[in-house]
């Protein structure tokens, strides 16, 4: 950075206006060449606001536009500065894309979060996830959160493993269809003695039919089948 000392006023000018207006001692300059000096050396300190913000991490075309006009950047230089970053090859929205299509498959995350993901950074110019990609990633998904739900029923299982499927960003129809096929360890028979004990403390002030009827709900949310319930309470099934 140099400093151009004029009567009125010192301006801060970078080594690339200099050499662009022929700055150099004792040359003559009038008001519309100062006010053109700063407008240049205005957007010079954008561009490298805009370059410090990019060297922290990728940014998309969107968010380097957001954060110039948070710096008060006219919209002709917003342009000029996006064209010249995306031509040195500083902005990528396709590469970017790609990069975060990566990490998703990596996270085993599905197209959804991926879709989120563009959209929060305003890309639209994208690598495809496609169904294959889905499938593949999919079920190593499945055989990481399979078995992390054994301690319920088997309904229960199927629930909850779906539900983290479908909230990690893989499409319902999929989930659904490939979690009905797995084989389940089903532990409903031992574990439900106890919950049923749990329950009799839980709801200790009932009696009766109202004791039966709460402990049938919270069974069944918790995945039990009702025959299985109604069989261990030995109450009838309705219809």
């Amino acid at each position: 950075m140099y400093v151009i000392s004029l009567l009125s006023e010192d301006i801060k000018v970078t080594e690339d206006i200099l050499v662009k207006y022929s700055l150099v001692k004792g040359k003559e300059i009038d008001s519309t060449l100062i006010s053109e000096i700063k407008k240049e050396e205005t957007k010079e300190e954008l561009f490298l606001k805009a370059l410090n913000y990019i060297s922290y991490q990728s940014r998309s075309v969107k968010e380097v536009r957001d954060y110039l006009i948070k710096h008060e950047a006219t919209s002709a230089n917003t342009n000029s500065i996006i064209k010249e970053l995306t031509s040195l090859g500083y902005l990528n929205d396709k590469q970017m894309s790609s990069y975060i299509l990566d990490s998703m498959v990596n996270n085993l995350k599905g197209p959804k979060k991926y879709e989120e993901k563009l959209f929060t950074k305003g890309i639209k110019d994208y690598v495809i996830y496609d169904s294959l990609i889905e499938d593949e990633v999919l079920d190593k998904a499945i055989l990481k959160h399979k078995d992390s739900y054994t301690k319920y029923p088997k309904k229960k299982q199927i629930e909850k493993l779906a539900n983290k499927l479908i909230s990690d960003g893989f499409s319902s129809s999929k989930v659904f269809s490939k979690v009905s096929k797995l084989e389940y360890s089903d532990n409903a028979i031992e574990t439900i003695d106890k919950d049923i004990e749990k329950l009799k403390k839980k709801y200790s002030k009932y009696s009766g039919f109202e004791l039966k009827r709460k402990i049938v709900s919270s069974l069944l949310q918790r995945g039990y089948e009702y025959t299985l319930i109604s069989k261990k309470l030995n109450i009838e099934l309705d219809g």
